[in-house]
């Protein structure tokens, strides 16, 4: 009688879901560590936009401003010791909003351009504005340079233009910073928004006028952790399927001659395929199973033709007269 065991009682399978399992959590730690690393990278990478960003801005902001000292349009004593002057509104404002004497000048000689573009240049950047050394913002991006209405929440998003950042200590450093490289804050805004706050000094004719900072979405950095992540993990379910699907073929392939070996001997047992000589070339393991059941065939020959052969001896000895 042959044997047909259920797929659980079977080597081949539980070898290979042994193995998956044993795979599984290495696979898992793999991937870990990968999302980990690749995550670090991803911030990384994505905050050099805002410093690259940040120091072109403040080139270019300090540029526009030596051209109007050098135009006279401009007097570098404004610049770096300005009035400040408070505007009048119809509505109450939370943040009080200031000329100096050079905000006009700011205003229509392309430096908001230049924050424009700069903000339009990713979608990871929420703001690039200049600042000078009393956190005062002279000129803003052109989205939030809309009149106050005395509205807090629609004043604090669009709204942004001629104030002073002295209560926000990120501000403060910003303004201070005479650092070569970009300086990194990490910045919760009063919008509610998360930012890294990437700034670099502006300088006017060899004088510290202030910085050009740059906001860098947190939120758009861990968005991407979790599209690496997802994406990553994707992968790694399609390459333990792969995995595991591999195992089992191949399992499967290696247990055949096995399960040809175990038809074989169920046929022995039966007293059937006496006469049939089993046969491999390999010389593994298979091979010698196969050899040594020969050897058990032969024997088993053997002794059936034995039991015969007295048999036949014995039933004509008993008919004689």
């Amino acid at each position: 009688m042959s044997r047909n065991p259920r797929w659980h009682r079977r080597i081949g399978p539980r070898t290979a879901l042994w193995l998956s399992l044993v795979a599984l959590p290495l696979l898992a730690m793999t991937a870990w560590r990968v999302v980990a690393s690749e995550a670090s990278v991803i911030e990384d990478l994505t905050i050099q936009k805002g410093r690259i960003a940040a120091l072109a801005g403040a080139q270019a902001y300090a540029s526009i401003l030596e051209q109007g000292v050098d135009r006279g349009e401009l007097k570098l004593e404004d610049l770096l010791h300005p009035v400040y002057e408070e505007i009048q509104f119809p509505v109450t404002v939370e943040e009080t909003r200031y000329h100096t004497q050079y905000d006009h000048f700011t205003d229509t000689h392309g430096i908001q351009a230049i924050e424009d573009a700069i903000l339009l240049s990713s979608p990871d950047l929420i703001y690039g504005v200049g600042s000078d050394v009393g956190t005062y913002v002279p000129t803003t991006h052109a989205a939030y340079s809309v009149a106050p209405n005395g509205d807090v929440a629609h004043d604090r998003k669009v709204s942004r233009s001629k104030r002073k950042f002295v209560k926000y200590p990120v501000q403060l450093t910003a303004a201070a910073y005479l650092g070569t490289e970009p300086l990194v804050q990490a910045y919760d805004r009063d919008t509610g928004d998360r930012a890294w706050d990437v700034s670099a000094p502006i300088w006017v004719k060899g004088q510290h006028f202030g910085a050009f900072r740059v906001g860098v979405r947190r939120d758009r950095i861990e968005a991407h952790k979790v599209a690496f992540a997802i994406e990553l993990g994707a992968l790694f379910l399609v390459l333990t399927a792969s995995l595991i699907t591999v195992v089992f073929a191949t399992l499967s392939r290696a247990m055949r001659p096995l399960r040809q070996l175990a038809a074989s001997a169920d046929r022995l047992s039966e007293g059937d395929d006496l006469d049939v000589e089993l046969r491999s070339r390999r010389g593994d393991e298979v091979g010698q199973m196969t050899s040594s059941l020969n050897h058990v065939r032969l024997g088993l020959r053997a002794a059936v033709r034995r039991v015969e052969r007295e048999s036949f001896t014995a039933s004509h000895t008993a008919v004689r007269p």
